[in-house]
């Protein structure tokens, strides 16, 4: 039986939050430095905002200047002058997104790729199989990584963008990840998703399974025709890099039969796919061996942190883990199908998180976090029993050491009995041993299996 005072053994994405390595550190403090920079650099986005007349320039201005003059033939070419008056957030994401597509395109040829001369609107589909060609390439070659990455900042104008920034291989990743996003989908993957979401309401009898959407995904990715189709090596990448860290569950397979069906019949407006959805996205970005997980295994560490988040153990930011699920639960609950601000994203968090704790009423984390906030001392027990009764509180000291039930006149001349304080506190501490004890079978096979994977 686990001790009063033990906690359960931590699974291996908390540890290494907790804990982290000397290289998480250098990302963490990279990732910081990036915030810091990008917080003082005058965005086009501010531009925008703080001076409309000021900001009439075309985003071609901020191509790079290569030595072999193929930026300005091209162009030469494609480019006419288009002055920004006034932008929706979703006109400002094209003008952008075509940017990058238009700095990806120069960065291709001079790496010897031959690419037809196209507009905007067919551009980027045409790009994608050369630009993950390039990734795989040189996905050894930090210096190229880093160039294509430092391409698609420089649009938005934030740190990163100019020789000499140095930004994480997390942040390179998700620049590369959203812009590959629009290209495929033409939309972000979440956007995607939420039109599903409002496709499937919109019928009769809707079903929300996991293996509906699925089906979907993998349709959309093998709808490409030709000249747009994705190379095989394309398609892989995309599933790894893309899919993989954005919709993890879709990428998820297992042996054992009965698995993969309980995953099949899930259904993503459910908690219990937000849990699987959260806990692999976790254990993903903390390189967890997944293949050895169960499905419950899985769960059980999107449960867990829905517990810290809900009692604020663990900072608001592991909030984006549940993102997907709490804008599915929010689009589905609400009349309004836009989606979520960065701002209004507070309260759906919330609708969400209440939502959970109203379906999670057995989650044992939830449980054991509650026991252990209401954990009293032999006094305190004893003086609430007191309380309850109406005792005048100096019989507190001859409460405590009668060890057995006893009774007492109260202020209202009755004699009720009260328990004995000493089973009173053992049963308090019996059932948080008991859920500790719960916890531990959940969580010990994962830390065995992230110690024999270290």
């Amino acid at each position: 039986m686990p001790s009063i005072n033990s906690f359960p053994s931590s699974p291996h994405w908390l540890l290494t939050t907790s804990d982290p390595t000397q290289h998480q550190k250098t990302e963490n403090e990279n990732i910081a430095k990036e915030k810091l920079a990008t917080s003082s650099k005058k965005t086009l986005t501010s531009l925008l905002l703080q001076d409309h007349e000021a900001a009439q320039i075309s985003l071609s201005n901020s191509a790079p200047k290569h030595d072999n003059g193929i930026t300005a033939l091209v162009n030469q070419s494609l480019y006419q002058t288009k002055p920004i008056l006034s932008l929706t957030a979703k006109d400002f994401d094209k003008l952008v997104y075509d940017e990058q597509s238009q700095q990806l395109r120069c960065l291709l040829i001079e790496e010897g790729y031959p690419l037809p001369q196209h507009d905007y609107a067919t551009l980027a589909p045409l790009l994608v199989n050369p630009v993950t060609n390039y990734l795989t390439r040189y996905k050894d070659d930090k210096k190229k990584i880093a160039t294509l990455a430092r391409l698609l900042l420089q649009p938005l104008g934030e740190y990163g963008a100019n020789q000499g920034e140095k930004i994480s291989s997390a942040r390179q990743q998700a620049i590369i990840t959203n812009w590959l996003q629009y290209a495929v989908f033409g939309m972000s993957s979440e956007t995607w998703m939420l039109k599903q979401v409002s496709d499937i309401k919109s019928r009769e009898n809707s079903l929300f399974h996991h293996a509906s959407l699925q089906r979907r995904l993998f349709n959309q990715l093998n709808n490409y025709h030709p000249p747009n189709k994705l190379s095989p090596e394309a398609r892989i990448y995309y599933q790894q890099q893309v899919i993989n860290r954005i919709m993890p569950t879709f990428m998820l397979q297992t042996d054992d039969q009965q698995q993969q069906k309980t995953l099949s019949n899930m259904m993503i407006n459910q908690p219990e796919w937000g849990y699987l959805h959260a806990g692999m996205t976790l254990l993903n970005e903390s390189g967890a061996e997944i293949n050895n997980m169960s499905l419950e295994d899985i769960s059980n560490n999107g449960m867990l942190l829905a517990a810290l988040l809900q009692e604020q153990l663990v900072p608001a930011e592991y909030n984006r883990y549940f993102k997907l699920p709490a804008m599915i639960h929010h689009q589905l609950s609400s009349e309004n199908s836009s989606l979520a601000t960065p701002l209004a994203m507070t309260s759906v968090y919330d609708s969400y998180f209440d939502y959970l704790k109203q379906s999670g009423q057995n989650n044992p984390f939830i449980k054991l976090i509650t026991l252990l906030q209401k954990w009293q001392s032999r006094p305190e027990l004893a003086r609430q029993q007191l309380k309850q009764h109406d005792i005048d509180e100096g019989w507190l000291n001859d409460y405590l050491y009668k060890n057995r039930e006893v009774k007492y006149t109260n202020r209202r001349g009755e004699t009720p009995l009260l328990p004995n304080i000493d089973n009173v506190f053992k049963d308090q501490n019996q059932q948080i041993a008991q859920l500790t004890e719960q916890i531990e079978k959940i969580l010990l096979p994962q830390s065995f299996n992230s110690l024999s994977n270290e």
